[in-house]
């Protein structure tokens, strides 16, 4: 047995066929529509990230003919462009850790330091090497830390801190110099 198609069988034959593949685009675009629709919806749901910038004035501290038993002491200042309060903290590394002393204390349990673009904080670093120190130079380091500047979210969940490190150098001596400075004095001759 033999069929034989008239052309009214191609031509449905035709459309049923277009109409498959029309369906098999529509498919295509509707799956390339949803991934271009998860990538848009990645991007604007993620956390927009915000730069902060943090400052401190001094990366070394050379403190130079510190006698033992003595003391001296310099100041720097801490502070950011952020509009919101960062914590500051710090920690103490190296030979002369037990020699530094920071004002005001950054880790006091019962106060914070907070710093934010209208707030800047002035740190007091002093030392004082003990009296049975031998002559000589030492070296630390004040690890000045901030708080959190990010929360926990997303898929990641990670946190974000800054670090300073200021190189603290003590040369020790057992010689007291003593010196004095003068200006605006006018001396006339007579």
């Amino acid at each position: 047995m033999t069929k034989s198609f008239s052309k009214s069988d191609k031509f449905s034959k035709s459309i049923e066929s277009s109409k498959s593949s029309s369906k098999l685009f529509f498919g295509v675009k509707i799956f390339s529509y949803l991934i271009f629709s998860i990538i848009l919806y990645s991007v604007f749901s993620s956390v927009l990230v915000q730069a902060v910038g943090i400052s401190v004035t001094k990366a070394v501290i050379d403190y130079k003919d510190v006698l033992k038993g003595g003391y001296a002491e310099d100041v720097l200042y801490v502070s950011t462009d952020a509009p919101y309060n960062i914590p500051i903290s710090y920690e103490l590394l190296g030979d002369i850790k037990d020699w530094i002393n920071i004002s005001p204390d950054l880790n006091s349990l019962n106060t914070t330091i907070f710093i934010n673009n209208t707030n800047y904080q002035p740190v007091k670093i002093s030392i004082s090497p003990p009296i049975d120190t031998p002559i000589g130079n030492y070296t630390g380091t004040v690890r000045l830390i901030t708080g959190t500047l990010n929360k926990p979210g997303g898929q990641y969940g990670s946190q974000m801190q800054a670090a300073f490190m200021i190189r603290v150098t003590v040369t020790v001596t057992g010689t007291q110099f003593l010196s004095c400075n003068g200006g605006g004095i006018v001396i006339k001759d007579t």
